[in-house]
This record gives C-alpha cells, structure tokens and sequence, in this order.
C-alpha cells in the first residue's frame, strides 16, 4: 500500500514539474506579442554590433527583413543565422502586423569607409 502512495505522489511531483516548467518553455515563443518579437530581434542585432578596430565593423543586409529595416552595422565574422531564422520566423508570424505599417524608402547603403568602431566599441556611420 506504501509503495503505490509513493508511485502516486511521485507521478503528481512529475506531471507537476512538467506543467510548471517544461511546457511553459515550449510556448514561450508563440505567446509574444510582434512588437516583443521585433524588439528581440532589434537587440539581437544591436548585440552583433561591437568592435574594437574599424576593421570589425560590417554592413551587412541579412537582417533588413525587421520591420523599416534595410542594414545593419555588425561584427565583421559575426554568425547571423539565428538572426536570420528568427528574422523569417518573425515575417511568417506577424503579416498582419507588418502589412499595417508603412516604411520610408531606404537610404543609400553608406560606404564600408564611413563606417568606423566608435563609442562604447559599438559600429556607426561616420558623418561626412
């Protein structure tokens, strides 16, 4: 009799765990709002934006599918794949929400020679 109580109140201490823990991390993704979405992919990107020479710096336009996106300013041997991924899941995820916002035409992508590592080694676009 001992032993089935313990079989019981260890199954309820494992299913517990399960829905506390396990099951909120799989949907954690699906229950984000677009904006939190493009907010996280936003600080991906400002995360991939360090230097400590000019030489680092990059303009890169693998990431111009966030919303009024065109370029970007990063790490030259930075790894955008998770970037990218997250950029093409955000897209399927949020249409409505991209087709509501209207976004000015893009500027012309600057020269590698105005981009220089600055303030806080973060990558930025020399004013002539």
């Amino acid at each position: 009799m001992r032993e089935k109580v313990l079989i019981i109140v260890c199954l309820f201490a494992f299913f517990g765990f399960v829905g506390i823990f396990i099951i909120p991390s799989f949907t954690k993704d699906e229950s984000l709002s677009c904006e939190e979405k493009e907010r996280q992919i936003r600080n991906q990107i400002s995360q991939a934006n360090y230097c400590k020479t000019n030489s680092d710096c990059e303009i890169t336009e693998k990431t111009a599918g966030v919303v009024c996106n065109c370029f970007d300013l990063i790490y030259k041997d930075q790894n955008l794949d998770m970037i990218v991924e997250n950029i093409r899941k955000f897209q399927n995820e949020c249409k409505e929400y991209l087709e509501q916002i209207s976004c000015e035409t893009c500027e012309a992508r600057p020269d590698s020679a105005h981009v220089v590592c600055g303030f806080q080694n973060k990558c930025f676009i020399k004013s002539n």
